[in-house]
């Protein structure tokens, strides 16, 4: 149990600056108006925001995902080592979303979690418009590989995807393997090279890192050498690869944008700071922003690319939309999300009031109101919503210290009680910001788990 208070310490506490589910910061504020706007931003309006559920797969059924249970322990942020949690963990589920924002696509089986390196990798995919999903399994070679992980999987233009992974074969060299898999689970095309393999004209080389982006015919891919990152390209038909773009130093994530621009972060030794780059490569022109005080940490952590250019950066269980110029446009903060067939609810600790603010959302995405519930307990370090009730009551996870209580609040009564551990509770847990996804219009999508079954939904930000 303490191990996972200081996993929820370290995911939520250290991360979480904003003072309400999403904050707005005013672009043309400088200097120290900038730095103490971090911790005074107001709400944003409400009529910008709408977050509701997109989709919900039961556990163990025809059309849903199977339920993994992770025994893997949860990390301390005060102790060394690691520990076993008391409970049972689901795994995380990783999906990818199209860049229209019709489709998503769920790793069902992430071997990571199964440690079945022989059986066919399973996906599920989601027509949102249609609201249709199908099961397409895509086969392992047998016998040759000892370890698999798969490093990213990106929905392609057409009916098919790609799938990359790392290979550790019997004689323990590491291969990169990236497939072409038709929308039936056949292989259209693979390409597989060491990692060793260091620019060998036509293939794979280096440690492959992601899939960026499919456009002009191409697949765009991500991979590191010892000291250097490095862009390929993949003929789409032909699987033929070829170095495209040798940057100066190894970076994070890189974004390739629909003119074939490049966009990256990388720490500047000369300027002793972050900074984001835009290349464009036809001019050879660089752009090169660098990080305030505000931006600085968010940089750290650069997870999606807009069709704005916008860029995404994803912190604990906090999401940030910084602007080209590096001005944060909203910081959006959620340690939980429950909900039933017609409610939706997300709540944040005020830790400075102790206070959880509780969001209720009506079926249309739009709010329904705002429950604030004072938390007067000595020694409170956290707070988050846990669950729900048959009768429909909310369920309250505090930790004072190692200690945690569940606590029983009607939304409409407003009255709190304690609960015995023993309750049957239908629970929650919200997956990390490093999980969510971003389509090209900028809408995110949030991966929860529940008893019930995995639920994606979608949160819409105006400008």
């Amino acid at each position: 149990m303490k191990a996972l208070l200081f996993w929820l310490v370290e995911v939520y506490l250290a991360f979480s600056l904003s003072c309400g589910p999403v904050e707005h910061r005013n672009a043309a504020t400088s200097g120290l108006e900038k730095s103490k706007m971090m911790n005074t931003a107001s709400l944003i309006e409400p009529n910008r925001v709408q977050i509701k559920e997109l989709a919900r797969f039961a556990w163990d059924k025809p059309d849903g995902l199977p339920l993994i249970k992770t025994g893997e322990p949860l990390t301390s942020i005060l102790e060394s080592g690691k520990q076993a949690s008391g409970e049972d963990v689901t795994a995380d589920y990783r999906f990818r979303v199209s860049e229209s924002g019709n489709e998503i696509i769920i790793l069902s089986n992430d071997p990571k979690y199964t440690s079945d390196y022989s059986s066919p990798l399973d996906f599920l995919r989601y027509d949102i418009e249609n609201k249709v999903s199908r099961k397409i399994s895509v086969p392992m070679d047998k016998g040759s590989v000892d370890e698999s992980d798969v490093v990213d999987f990106l929905l392609a233009n057409n009916e098919n995807f790609y799938v990359l992974e790392h290979l550790s074969t019997a004689g323990k060299t590491l291969v990169s393997r990236l497939r072409s898999v038709e929308a039936g689970g056949t292989i259209v095309w693979q390409r597989e090279a060491s990692t060793e393999n260091v620019g060998e004209k036509g293939s794979l080389f280096g440690t492959t890192a992601a899939l960026l982006r499919e456009t002009h015919g191409n697949l765009f891919l991500q991979t590191d050498t010892s000291a250097t990152t490095f862009v390929l390209k993949v003929d789409s038909t032909t699987a033929k690869a070829e170095e495209w773009v040798k940057l100066d130093n190894i970076v994070p994530r890189v974004f390739v944008d629909g003119e074939l621009n490049l966009h990256y972060v990388t720490f500047i030794p000369e300027a002793n700071n972050r900074a984001f780059v835009s290349y464009d490569l036809e001019q050879g022109k660089k752009e090169t922003r660098y990080a305030e005080t505000d931006a600085y940490s968010w940089l750290g952590f650069p997870a999606a690319l807009d069709a704005h250019n916008n860029l995404y950066c994803a912190q604990g269980l906090s999401f940030s939309c910084l602007s080209s110029e590096l001005s944060i446009k909203w910081t959006l903060s959620v340690n939980n999300i429950v909900l039933d067939s017609e409610r939706l609810f997300t709540s944040y600790f005020d830790e400075a009031n102790k206070t959880l603010v509780i969001y209720e959302w009506k079926t249309n995405g739009s709010v329904a109101d705002t429950i604030k519930v004072p938390l007067d307990l000595a020694g409170l370090r956290l707070g988050r919503l846990f669950g729900m009730l048959n009768s429909g009551s909310l369920v309250i996870e505090t930790y004072q210290q190692e200690n945690r209580t569940l606590w029983e609040f009607s939304p409409k009564s407003k009255t709190l009680v304690k609960l015995p551990e023993t309750s049957q509770i239908n629970r929650f847990q919200l997956q990390a910001a490093s999980t969510w996804q971003v389509d090209k219009a900028g809408n995110l999508y949030l991966p929860v788990s529940s008893d019930e079954g995995f639920h994606i939904i979608k949160v819409a930000i105006g400008e």
